[in-house]
């Protein structure tokens, strides 16, 4: 049976070929490029006193934090017969603009982190993929306790029922120029009520003209930050 420092040491080299480099794994999970950490453990330097670095519980636990992984993602194994692509998805934090009234993502060069990393077995039972989906950091609480600001979203993009009718759902949308994630509801007569999680923001009804008002829809919220699921 492996040991748990056995099992966070093949995690982390699979991140790394996920990173492509320390440095780039290091400025994920908030550290300066040039941290030796995460190399010693690679190397497993060992230290004038015969002891050879390992991954305790401080380093793992700030990784999965960083990262957005479930708590306890790197003590655990993540199917190591299969190759590293088919073990974790990566989703890149992405940001959206319009042209022409529509939406588009591109990746965001300044966001910490970088990128969102799924248990690959999880995210297909649950339709994420990265060619149906997008990440995005929350830019304010609207939606406090579920989703904060900053964590990191997961959002079925260009989804057919982005043009409603609603039911109530989580979504994300443009509004006003701004990222929000909100949830929407159609009424009988189709105007669009706007409800939050957080009471400081108001319920908002516009008409159906959703456009008109500022309001472009970008898909369905699917997992937010720690694998919250909606």
């Amino acid at each position: 049976m492996k040991t748990a420092s056995e099992i966070r040491y093949e995690n982390l080299m699979e991140l790394l070929r996920q990173f492509k480099s320390v440095g780039d794994l290091n400025v994920a999970i908030g550290r300066p490029r040039a941290d030796s950490t995460l190399r010693q453990i690679k190397s497993g330097t060992r230290f004038s006193n015969g002891h050879i670095r390992l991954m305790g519980d401080a380093v793992a636990r700030e990784i999965e934090d960083r990262l957005r992984l479930e708590r306890g993602w790197m003590d655990h194994e993540h199917g190591v017969d299969k190759p590293p692509e088919e073990r974790v998805l990566r989703l890149a934090i992405s940001r959206p603009s319009l042209t022409d009234g529509r939406a588009g993502w591109s990746e965001d060069p300044q966001a910490a982190p970088r990128s969102v990393l799924l248990e690959a077995s999880w995210a297909a039972e649950r339709g994420i993929s990265a060619e149906g989906c997008v990440a995005a950091l929350s830019e304010d609480d609207a939606m406090d306790p579920l989703i904060q600001k900053g964590d990191a979203v997961v959002i079925e993009r260009g989804s057919e029922d982005s043009a409603g009718p609603f039911a109530g759902g989580i979504y994300a949308a443009l509004y006003n120029g701004r990222l929000r994630c909100c949830r929407l509801q159609t009424l009988l007569d189709g105007t669009l009520s706007i409800s939050y999680e957080n009471t400081r923001f108001p319920r908002e009804q516009i008409p159906a003209a959703m456009a008109e008002k500022g309001l472009v829809v970008l898909g369905a919220v699917l997992a937010v930050s720690r694998l919250r699921v909606f």
